[in-house]
């Protein structure tokens, strides 16, 4: 759907499907319009209702290059656009995923392997006791947890949890010398930097050396430069 921010008469559709789980919008918007000098940028702002959304699944806004920039549609409700002719965006409509946590009581190294709705750990894990994530030597209390990142997750007795969104891809993070507490993505990744020194899981409560990060655990990476 390309867009005229001086008439909203002039539109163009492309709906693709890629298959049963999966759909995309491509959209071009013109932040510049037919107004000024064609060399000067001009901002827009695009914006969405997500009341008129489907109830299911998850929508992301993604650069045509497939940067995810707004990763939840539904809570972040517009944005802005620069330049002097047309850009294109693709808005991506996927099938939520499930995952299921199986935890045991007391502490727990875990990580979201999901994008979901809702990152409150109230929400994801309703009566969780305590959670902690490591930054800068030190742990602190946390209340919201993020993908990519390991936490320290409290609970009052053995139980299962299922969890729905998005699933968090594969990623790139940099990573300063030490210790850093990170979890992994919705798929097994076999990490191959040459800066890691070792990986280790918690599990049964002890520490064993991991050669992969597996969706659900998290897992502290030493890093030697």
């Amino acid at each position: 759907m390309a867009l005229n921010n001086q008439s909203l008469d002039v539109m163009k559709k492309d709906i693709q499907q890629n298959n049963r789980n999966e759909y995309q919008w491509i959209i071009s918007v013109d932040p510049h319009g037919d107004i000024d000098s064609p060399f000067i940028n001009t901002t827009a702002t695009i914006s969405w209702n997500p009341m008129t959304f489907s109830t299911k699944g998850q929508y992301i806004l993604r650069s045509m290059m497939g940067e995810v920039l707004i990763s939840n549609m539904r809570q972040t409700t517009e944005y802005q656009v620069t330049g002097n002719s047309y850009i294109s965006f693709t808005i991506l409509w996927q099938k939520n995923k499930t995952f299921d946590f199986h935890l045991k009581q007391g502490w727990n190294l875990i990580s979201l392997p999901l994008i979901t709705s809702n990152n409150d750990l109230k929400y994801l894990f309703p009566d969780y006791l305590a959670a902690f994530e490591y930054n800068n030597g030190g742990y602190k209390s946390v209340t919201i947890i993020i993908p990519g990142r390991g936490y320290w997750l409290k609970i009052p007795s053995q139980k299962i949890y299922s969890i729905s969104g998005q699933e968090f891809p594969s990623y790139t993070i940099n990573l300063t010398d030490g210790w850093h507490l990170i979890g992994g993505s919705y798929d097994e990744m076999i990490p191959d930097d040459m800066s890691i020194n070792v990986i280790f899981r918690y599990v049964n409560g002890g520490y064993e050396q991991a050669y992969t990060l597996m969706p659900g655990f998290g897992y502290w990476i030493k890093i030697v430069e």
